[in-house]
């Protein structure tokens, strides 16, 4: 393994160590206070059924630790992919791994995205519900009230916020270094590669939210 290599697979250590880190501290902060499903169900379900739902989740908490760090290697990887397609697709030679090097950097943004999550939930909002947790930072949702808005467009909302922006700005700058074009020809290769992944994405969620519910 070399140094690079090396470097690459600590940084992604730290980037699932802070997430994990966060989410303890919802975790700690907030689900364990179980006067909130209590607060969220307590009209809709008899008193057993919640104290079932609170043993559940007690129980299957520690499976939650396990699918962080999966779900980051997804997300990474599928951001690689997308963009590896594009420039093969253009012909142009960059390496998968650099690529995923990038994406590794690039999803610090969406822990720092978790960060202020944290900060806004504890400093200057009131968690009330479980669904006061369910919030997405600096995102076209929160422009909505969510329990008019239908189930449906809730989470193309969600997705459309500053901290996508912002991750995408930071994979352009590091991939065009990498490829030896300008800011906004990269610019333009990964709004058509990493985009039309992102929309795909999207459009695949939003059928199982219309198919589930």
């Amino acid at each position: 393994m070399d140094a690079s290599t090396n470097r690459g697979s600590i940084i992604l250590l730290w980037l699932i160590a802070l997430t994990l880190l966060i989410y303890y501290a919802v975790d700690s902060l907030f689900f364990e206070d179980y006067n909130l499903f209590y607060n969220t169900y307590g009209n809709q379900l008899e008193l057993n059924r919640i104290n079932e739902m609170i043993r559940q989740t007690i129980h299957w908490k520690w499976i939650v630790y396990l699918i962080i760090p999966i779900v980051i290697l997804l997300r990474i990887s599928f951001t690689s992919v997308c963009i590896y397609i594009g420039y093969f697709v253009a012909d142009i030679k960059i390496k998968f791994n650099e690529l995923f090097k990038v994406a590794v950097l690039g999803d610090f943004v969406f822990a720092f995205s978790g960060i202020l999550k944290l900060i806004i939930l504890v400093f200057f909002k009131s968690v009330n519900t479980l669904d006061d947790i369910q919030i997405q930072p600096l995102s076209l949702s929160n422009l909505f009230d969510k329990r008019s808005l239908d189930v449906f467009y809730l989470y193309p909302l969600s997705v459309i916020n500053v901290f996508e922006v912002i991750y995408i700005l930071v994979l352009v700058f590091f991939i065009s270094d990498l490829v030896g074009q300008t800011f906004i020809s990269t610019l333009k290769k990964i709004a058509t590669s990493y985009g039309t992944g992102l929309l795909i994405w999207v459009l695949f969620v939003m059928f199982m939210n219309m198919s589930f519910t």
